[in-house]
């Protein structure tokens, strides 16, 4: 793993402690958690947005970073990736400067904070859509490594979710989704053949399946 890597996973474990203890404390009492309650203590819900920033933009970092791995991808994953890139930049941006401001200025009543907040639902759907639709289009070719594989799991995920809906409404919390997102993007390039090494190992005659008896 390269250093974006690191940072992504790190922020991803973070973000996920927030989301899966808000899911835990909402199913339990019935009340968000501090860290996303609108009425919890100023400096926990920053610290929470600012993290949730850092994370966006370590994630961007990612999918910046390991373009190259989408060369060999459909247009589909690649189309994807742009969409994923935008949406998660301006999320970071949101996340470290916008929305923290507002809280510190006691302007979320604004007509400023109307609109960004308009914003913002279009903004979490589309990187929700976008990384569904990813992990669907390298079910059968995958160049990007583990990430593209996690990504896949989103489907059932939400499935599991939407059935806890139905069966158990107090643990069906999107934060499961949000986690993973978060590290299915986090772990793109992760375990990736480079198309070099392909390319060479091809050349040599070797393949998976040359190296068994």
């Amino acid at each position: 793993m390269k250093a974006h890597h690191i940072a992504a996973l790190i922020g991803c474990v973070g973000l996920s402690g927030i989301a899966l203890t808000d899911a835990f404390v909402q199913a339990t009492t019935g009340h968000d958690s501090i860290l996303a309650a609108d009425d919890g203590p100023v400096g926990a819900i920053v610290a929470s947005d600012i993290w949730h920033g850092l994370t966006y933009a370590a994630l961007t970092w990612v999918l910046i970073t390991e373009a190259a791995r989408f060369g060999a991808a459909n247009r589909v994953a690649r189309i994807c990736r742009w969409v994923l890139v935008v949406c998660l930049a301006a999320s970071a941006v949101s996340f470290v400067a916008i929305v923290p401001t507002l809280l510190l200025t006691q302007s979320q009543d604004g007509a400023f904070a109307a609109v960004f907040g308009a914003l913002g639902t279009p903004i979490f759907f589309g990187t929700i859509l976008a990384a569904i639709v990813l992990g669907l289009s390298l079910i059968r070719m995958n160049p990007v490594g583990i990430g593209g594989r996690v990504l896949a799991l989103i489907l059932p995920v939400t499935a599991v979710i939407v059935a806890l809906a139905f069966l158990a409404p107090a643990y069906a919390h999107p934060g499961w989704v949000e986690t993973v997102v978060n590290f299915g993007i986090a772990l793109i390039g992760v375990g990736a053949v480079s198309r070099s090494a392909a390319e060479a190992g091809a050349v040599a005659g070797f393949s998976p399946s040359s190296s068994r008896p």
